[in-house]
């Protein structure tokens, strides 16, 4: 008998209803146009999309968390985490375009190692061990094919896992 095995990444792969279209100045993906050029306004237009998508996301979790596979565990979405990522994601296009698979990176994210906060970033004062997560998945090759979730967990609850940001992994 032939066991029919599916890796994580092939079932990311197949969720994601990624279809991307792109021309000199835009990536098109979902109902999206993502500016590629760095300029103010871009990232202003970058960082609206990711509040649409995270308001999307919102909208079908009313409890505001997502339970992770690999940790076994619930990783909560808060203000900081939101606000954190927009203003990493905004900067490039591919982190933006990362936000386009937000519920899957939060399921299907592997941890590969933990890390002690940063010192001198007030954001993540709060947190005694930061969890950095990969999601490879082929559905934005060719521009990227790792997603980075970090997570901070809380100092006075460990049982507290909280989304800190999301951004890509070049090659």
């Amino acid at each position: 008998m032939i066991k029919n095995t599916t890796s994580k990444e092939e079932i990311v792969d197949k969720i994601l209803p990624v279809e991307i279209k792109e021309d000199a100045d835009n990536i098109y993906i979902l109902d999206y146009m993502i500016p590629k050029s760095n300029n103010k306004e871009n990232f202003k237009t970058r960082e609206q999309i990711i509040w649409s998508i995270y308001g999307k996301w919102q909208a079908e979790h009313e409890k505001k968390k997502q339970y992770n596979i690999a940790l076994k565990s619930d990783i909560l979405i808060r203000f900081e985490g939101i606000s954190e990522t927009v203003q990493k994601a905004a900067r490039n296009y591919k982190y933006t375009m990362a936000m386009c698979a937000f519920d899957e990176v939060l399921r299907y994210a592997i941890e590969v190692k933990r890390d002690k906060p940063k010192k001198d970033v007030e954001n993540q004062r709060r947190y005694k061990e930061m969890i950095i997560m990969n999601l490879q998945t082929a559905a934005f090759k060719p521009y990227f094919e790792n997603i980075k979730l970090t997570v901070g967990v809380v100092h006075s609850d460990e049982n507290k896992k909280i989304q800190y940001c999301i951004s890509t992994i070049e090659q």
